[in-house]
């Protein structure tokens, strides 16, 4: 990926991974210079098997259409701030001397 200094010849615009991620139009410049193109249509091929992959995830993790009580809760902890105690959990008492 080229630095933005590369480009400051196209006014200060965004590079060519910005311009593919916010869709801001290309300079007339930019557009000139093929190495830009190129680099620009590589990042819109990218975000565009990034944008598949994601929707892909959230449909494998959307519950079926319909589906009822498939969410389960998480089992019951106890706050660490306040451990449990069990009584007579204490050392053995000592054997008479």
């Amino acid at each position: 990926m080229s630095t933005d200094s590369e480009y400051e010849e196209y006014g200060g615009g965004p590079d060519a991974l910005m311009a593919a991620i916010t869709g801001e139009p290309l300079s007339r410049e930019a557009r000139r210079d093929p190495a830009f193109l190129a680099e620009h249509r590589a990042a819109r091929a990218d975000l565009a098997a990034l944008r598949a992959g994601l929707e892909r995830l959230a449909e494998e993790l959307d519950p079926p259409a319909g589906a009822r009580g498939t969410a389960t809760r998480p089992a019951r902890t106890t706050n660490p701030a306040h451990p449990v105690r069990i009584a007579n959990s204490a050392a053995p008492p000592a054997a008479p001397s």
